[in-house]
């Protein structure tokens, strides 16, 4: 799985609550996948990333992004939500850092934030 910045709590919370606002919940945008046969790690992680710009994030003016696995996130009793917008890529995933959908748990965006690696793409 990969996701982009922001990475610090006050920017994500900030995140989370503007898509409260959207959608009615306190979502926050993540690309998740299995491999492929013969994909490898990196492989996966240059198709989320490819479908990351496709979504309109500008990749190429920043070159840091985060991984975790599915697992990580799932532990904590996170789940992964379509957002259902037209065109949203198949690999797209909201998941809600919220209780229910009625409030914003602090706690579950440090956890959230935990469980992600940086990493940079390659010049």
């Amino acid at each position: 799985m990969v996701r982009f910045p922001p990475v610090t709590h006050e920017r994500v919370e900030r995140r989370a609550t503007l898509a409260f606002v959207a959608s009615g919940s306190y979502g926050l945008s993540v690309f998740a996948d299995c491999a492929r046969p013969d994909e490898g790690e990196d492989g996966l992680f240059r198709r989320l990333i490819g479908a990351a710009e496709l979504e309109g994030l500008d990749v190429a003016g920043n070159r840091r992004y985060c991984v975790c696995t599915a697992a990580d996130l799932f532990k904590h009793g996170f789940t992964f939500e379509k957002d259902g917008y037209t065109g949203e890529a198949a690999v797209h995933y909201s998941v809600n850092v919220g209780s229910g959908n009625s409030q914003l748990r602090p706690i579950s965006v440090c956890k959230f934030l935990a469980e992600f690696a940086d990493r940079r793409l390659p010049s």
